[in-house]
């Protein structure tokens, strides 16, 4: 087919005319969810050669691995896993082109072009997205080991600090939001630092989360750092840990959930396989639905078969998310997570971070630029103006001293550049 000139030259013509099309910016519509999970047409310029950071600003940020909590037996082995699941999170999350390398044993390098959202970059690089399923407490046993913690308080010379404000209505403690269990305002708050600031929730509407407390959130801090006192934790009954809501309720005084778990999981994020961010049809709030691997998914049906009735806390990086709901039925390889009082996009990003893994470690940012365009327009142009004179000569003085061979080398030399590009 290629033997002849004629059909060489086609050829060539043919490649030449796709690769020009290729380069040519073009204007692209396409149907995107805003932020309210909302289908709306978003028109950009798809402009096919990307600048790099230096030209059109970006962030640049270093990370390391925190060990305030946790030291790592093996720096350099954990910034390898961590980089590993950072490229996966940064690959999903669209960001073009971007630098993700490791400085010596100890720092990971992330630098972003074109992003819009540094907050946004700046969570997800961060999050753990370590996911876990967890049972309440239906015993009671942290309940009954409070009077022990207080007493354990008492003894350091830890002192209550009032009774926290009575309640004022439902409306007043958690304002409009029913998705939280009311706080009966009859409930004792006597006794010794912890008793005093927490308020088991009430069945004044009919709910009952066994296992769950209320917390005002002018006490949440104190409460967190007295149960994290070794002498309080000795009191711990065995089998159960304790997790903080991940948010405050609002309202005119915010309070904060606190839940008695069991400390061994029914199962972790590690049986993910994948993730997707939905609108839920029936409560059009945004929903991550979540797949498990088949031996994950045999042991989550295995669990929440024999615990029906009982409820079931979905613990993301030890944070509770939401009120946990009641196991209804057998729950196998699909499940979903709901996420009241998120965002659409935040749910994307959930799902992103969790298909991708949990990372190793907290990373901490150590070094943080936001990275202008540092060249300009201007510049830029300067710099298109140079590199066609420099160019131009060496066209030139290829053609003057080689003549026809200078002539076949620039046009194979363009070409070549014309392909690459395109």
């Amino acid at each position: 087919m290629f033997a002849t000139i004629r059909n060489r030259m086609i050829l060539i013509a043919v490649l030449v005319i796709g690769s020009i099309l290729s380069l040519v910016p073009r204007e692209v519509t396409t149907r995107e969810r805003d932020v309210n999970g909302v289908m709306q047409d978003v028109t950009v310029k798809r402009v096919p050669l990307k600048r790099g950071l230096d030209l059109q600003g970006g962030m640049h940020l270093g990370l390391e691995l925190d060990e305030s909590k946790q030291v790592s037996s093996d720096v350099s082995r954990d910034i390898d896993l961590a980089l590993t699941v950072l490229r996966k999170r940064i690959d999903e999350f669209g960001v073009t082109e971007p630098v993700i390398q490791k400085v010596g044993d100890r720092r990971i390098v992330v630098e972003l072009a074109g992003i819009s959202d540094p907050a946004r970059a700046k969570a997800l690089v961060q999050q753990n997205a370590f996911l876990e399923f967890r049972m309440t407490d239906k015993t009671g046993s942290f309940e009954n080991a409070l009077p022990g913690m207080d007493r354990a308080l008492a003894q350091l010379g830890v002192k209550a600090t009032g009774a926290p404000a009575a309640a004022k209505g439902i409306d007043a403690l958690l304002g409009s939001d029913t998705t939280t269990p009311a706080i009966d305002s009859a409930a004792p708050a006597l006794g010794g630092p912890i008793l005093a600031s927490l308020i088991q929730p009430g069945s004044s509407i009919g709910m009952t989360t066994p296992g769950a407390y209320v917390v005002a959130e002018a006490n949440y801090l104190r409460v967190d750092s007295l149960l994290g006192l070794p002498e309080v934790r000795r009191m711990m009954p065995r089998g159960i840990e304790v997790r903080w809501d991940q948010a405050p309720t609002g309202g005119l005084e915010p309070v904060r959930m606190l839940y008695a778990l069991e400390d061994k999981p029914i199962i972790t994020g590690t049986s993910l396989v994948d993730a997707t961010a939905q609108i839920d049809p029936l409560t059009n709030k945004p929903i991550v639905v979540f797949d498990l691997d088949r031996a994950g998914g045999r042991r989550f049906g295995q669990e929440t078969g024999r615990r029906v009735g009982d409820f079931m806390a979905i613990v993301l990086d030890n944070k509770v998310q939401g009120v946990p709901p009641v196991i209804n039925s057998r729950i196998d390889r699909r499940g979903q997570i709901e996420l009241s009082g998120r965002t659409v996009l935040e749910a994307q990003d959930l799902a992103l971070t969790l298909k991708a893994g949990a990372l190793p470690f907290t990373l901490k940012i150590v070094e943080e630029r936001q990275v202008g365009a540092s060249l300009g327009e201007d510049s830029i142009r300067g710099g298109i103006v140079a590199g066609l004179v420099g160019t131009g000569m060496v066209i030139l003085i290829m053609i003057g001293y080689y003549r026809m061979a200078g002539v076949l080398s620039v046009l194979a030399l363009m070409l070549y550049l014309l392909f690459t590009l395109a």
